[in-house]
């Protein structure tokens, strides 16, 4: 199950609803689950990107190079609650 809410601040909080003891959200304990969406996001547009320009090199090998493989951010880490 999913715990969503909103800080004091007007911030948002989505975490795991673990009081069933769901071995998922057992897993997903103290992480910033939003913090790892976004951080899937970025990798997902980093990779989308990546596609674009082999599909391009792939097409018109003469004009453009093979793209160097991108790196990818460290997903957040899990904090301890």
């Amino acid at each position: 199950s999913l715990m969503v809410g909103s800080e004091q601040d007007g911030g948002a909080y989505m975490g795991a609803l673990f009081i069933n003891g769901h071995p998922g959200a057992l897993k997903a304990r103290g992480a910033d689950l939003l913090a790892d969406f976004n951080a899937c996001v970025e990798h997902t547009d980093i990779l989308t990107r990546y596609a674009r320009d082999i599909e391009a090199a792939i097409v018109s090998a003469a004009r453009y190079g093979w793209p160097e493989r991108p790196g990818l951010a460290e997903r957040p880490k899990k904090t301890t609650s």
